[in-house]
């Protein structure tokens, strides 16, 4: 039976989870702790957690029970937890940390460390260090692919095994190239990074593992990738500049055929695959409500390419703020895409979750178990309020087919995120 439930930091800044539907509300900190970015275990059972208070930040541990008992599983003076990765069994949980010292300069020189949990022995292990770093799991959790440092002499792409540290590590390229988070195909059969070439030029490198071989696929500036969780393809984006960032045309490329398909030709900030790997959830810039309210027009294809929201009756119930994000749909198989809503996230959403996306993705789910629909942290604001009534941050469940109806929110909170099943 699946659990079907999600995880959110409410506006307490507590770990609550939720049925989808708005029911079944279970408060699970009441504590000192300010909490970001919860984490579900595998099987739906645990939830892994990061706390700060004024003595710093712990790793807890929690059960989905109310008032469960915050088990604290790493904690250390000046080493800050950033981000929780549980492996595909459950039995281990990998996370970075930061140094904090009282030099902010000193601070940013400082290299992230990947530690690993075993949550049965309550063991913690350095495995790495690096900045910045990214990481993923293999499917069958004995290995981890790790990408330290962006570019030049300090950067490198390993092949490593976590429970061996007898074991040496595999270097996988001389030259990393401007990428963020590596990735395992699903199958274990490909592995995706960057490099830059002997032209000097930035390059998708993907690994056959079974063949021994390797494909290269041109790009500009930082690609930020991920595999699809069903199937041998790999999407990404990358501008169409060589600047640094991502941000750019997504494309996904198919591994067995090595056919290079353009999903969708726009400004594309983040995306996210569905569990059944048919259809990628991505977000574009949108303009303020006022401008895109000045462009309505009947026509929704060009609506959505004016950069508008679906103003539809039903979602007159919502008022959004300034900053606008669109959340497109695209299937596939169809070859469609579809403008789902316009929103305003919130800042936790915003500034902190979207520019490390590929890594999230990874860890942190926004699709549904079923694929039917996304949880996202929006500003909304009840049609009955007052004009002056500022937006409000709320958790809301948004269909993935436009069909279904506008977002719905289910309980104030500033992020959230959906069970794996």
């Amino acid at each position: 039976m699946g659990v079907n439930r999600i995880v959110l930091v409410d506006a307490e800044d507590n770990v609550v989870t939720i049925a989808p539907d708005g029911g079944s509300r279970r408060i699970l900190t009441s504590s000192a702790h300010v909490f970001r970015f919860p984490a579900w275990s595998p099987d739906g059972q645990h939830i892994a957690a990061i706390g700060f208070s004024e003595e710093g930040a712990t790793l807890f541990m929690l059960e989905d029970r109310e008032r469960t008992a915050l088990r604290p599983i790493f904690s250390r003076a000046n080493e800050v937890p950033l981000h929780l990765f549980w492996s595909p069994s459950g039995e281990h949980l990998s996370f970075i940390t930061a140094h904090l010292s009282d030099e902010f300069e000193e601070e940013e020189r400082k290299p992230f460390k990947l530690r690993l949990v075993d949550l049965r022995a309550r063991e913690v292990r350095l495995l790495a260090s690096g900045r910045p770093f990214f990481w993923d799991w293999s499917a069958d959790g004995q290995q981890l692919i790790i990408h330290g440092g962006m570019e030049g002499k300090d950067a490198f792409v390993h092949l490593l095994d976590p429970f061996d540290a007898s074991r040496p590590r595999i270097r996988l390229v001389s030259k990393p190239g401007m990428f963020r988070a590596p990735g395992f195909s699903r199958s274990g059969r490909y592995l995706a990074f960057g490099e830059v070439g002997n032209d000097g030029e930035m390059y998708l490198a993907v690994d056959d593992l079974q063949e021994q071989t390797r494909t290269i696929i041109a790009h500009l500036g930082i690609a930020a990738l991920s595999w699809s969780p069903t199937e041998d393809q790999l999407a990404y984006i990358s501008p169409t500049e060589p600047l640094r960032l991502s941000y750019g045309p997504l494309r996904v490329v198919d591994m067995r055929t090595r056919e290079l398909n353009l999903i969708a030709d726009d400004l594309v900030l983040a995306f996210f695959w569905s569990p059944s790997g048919d259809r990628i959830a991505y977000f574009t810039l949108a303009k303020t409500k006022e401008a895109v309210l000045s462009e309505l027009i009947s026509d929704p294809t060009q609506l959505a390419r004016a950069g508008g929201c679906r103003q539809v009756e039903a979602q007159e119930a919502l008022t959004f703020d300034d900053a606008h994000l669109n959340l497109w749909v695209a299937d596939l198989q169809r070859e469609t895409q579809h403008l789902i809503c316009t929103f305003a996230p919130t800042d936790t959403f915003a500034e902190e979750f979207l520019p490390f996306f590929d890594q999230f993705a990874l860890s942190h789910r926004l699709w549904s178990p079923d694929g039917q629909a996304l949880v996202l942290p929006m500003m909304v604001r009840p049609a009955e309020s007052a004009p002056q009534e500022e937006a409000q941050p709320w958790i809301c469940v948004v269909p993935a087919d436009r069909r279904a109806g506008p977002p719905r929110p289910i309980t104030p909170g500033v992020i959230a995120f959906w069970s794996h099943q």
